[in-house]
This record gives structure tokens, C-alpha cells and sequence, in this order.
């Protein structure tokens, strides 16, 4: 979404599209070929496409993550109400995959995308 927001400033800044449109292209082929240097990344690429062909493999925590997800619905269940954090998804430590998770079971879908947020941003 960063990066939509400033490819729209770019442009309505009078940025030349043709410069935009091949500074992609080589973002995205580097992602690629960041993607293919190691076998654990496709890994994890290829089950972020499909978690449910590998439900108990590479895909397990991304699953959990998304049944806490469901839990908490539009709502959230509540403060320290999240039932997936205490036996599915593993302690909170810097590279895990869903810091946020739990949190946004807990709280609601408002708190989802501000936590993604500023997840995403460093912030949290």
C-alpha cells in the first residue's frame, strides 16, 4: 500500500510513467530472484500462495494465523481472549511470521489493519 500511495504521488508529481513502469520491472525481478536464491524462500513463497496444500508442513503457522484471524472476526473476542496463541502459533520473536496475529484475534478488524500498519511501517 506504501508503495502505491507513491507510485500515485510519483505520477501526479509529473513523473515520466515510462521511467515508473521500468523501475518496476526490475524491483519485481530482483524480489524474483531474491525469492529463488534460497529453496527455504520459494518454500515459504509457494505456501503463502497455496497454504492449504501443506497444512502441516510449511503452511502451519500461516493457517494458525489465519484461524486467530477468523476468531476474532469484526468484533475481536475480546482483550486476551485469543485461544490460538497459547498452543498453535509460536512465541513472538522478531522473525516470526504473525506477530500480530493474536492481537488482532483479541481486539477487531479495525485493529487488524492498524497493527498491519504499523507492523508494516516499523511502528509496532
Amino acid at each position: 500500500m506504501l508503495i502505491a500511495t507513491a507510485g500515485v504521488v510519483l505520477v501526479v508529481g509529473g513523473a515520466n510513467l515510462r521511467h515508473l513502469l521500468k523501475l518496476g520491472a526490475l524491483a519485481l525481478a530482483l524480489i524474483i530472484g531474491f525469492v529463488l536464491m534460497a529453496s527455504y524462500r520459494v518454500e515459504r513463497f509457494t505456501a503463502f500462495l497455496d497454504p492449504w496444500s501443506e497444512p502441516q508442513g510449511a503452511s502451519y503457522q500461516l493457517i494458525q494465523s489465519l484461524y486467530a484471524i477468523a476468531h476474532g472476526g469484526v468484533t475481536g473476542a475480546g482483550f486476551g481472549q485469543s485461544i490460538q496463541k497459547y498452543f498453535y502459533l509460536p512465541f513472538r520473536t522478531p522473525i516470526s511470521s504473525s506477530p500480530s496475529s493474536p492481537r488482532n484475534s483479541d481486539l477487531s478488524a479495525a485493529s487488524c489493519l492498524c497493527s498491519s500498519t504499523c507492523s508494516f511501517c516499523g511502528g509496532c
